[in-house]
């Protein structure tokens, strides 16, 4: 999972297993969780990079166009440019 803030963005990684016995076990229903449920995620890597637009093209793989208007993918804990958008 990608959280994509101003200027930068972090990799987290999901746990639905934990998700789910967090709901399963709660007496807090989901509607009801405040904080959401950050148990159900875990910190990778933080990259200083800006995302305008990004897709995920496979369970370990995102790409994504960054201010600049360069095509970047993300593999592993690795950010590597592909080429230039004609447009941003």
């Amino acid at each position: 999972m990608v959280l994509g803030l101003e200027e930068n963005f972090y990799l987290l990684e999901f746990h639905a297993d934990i998700l789910e016995k967090l709901i399963t076990n709660s007496t807090i229903s989901p509607e009801d969780a405040e904080d959401g449920y950050e148990e159900a995620f875990t910190f990778v890597e933080e990259f200083t990079e800006t995302i305008n637009s990004g897709q995920w093209i496979s369970h370990n793989c995102f790409v994504f166009i960054n201010n600049r208007g360069n095509i970047n993918y993300l593999i592993g804990n690795r950010v590597i440019k592909l080429g230039n958008a004609d447009k941003k």
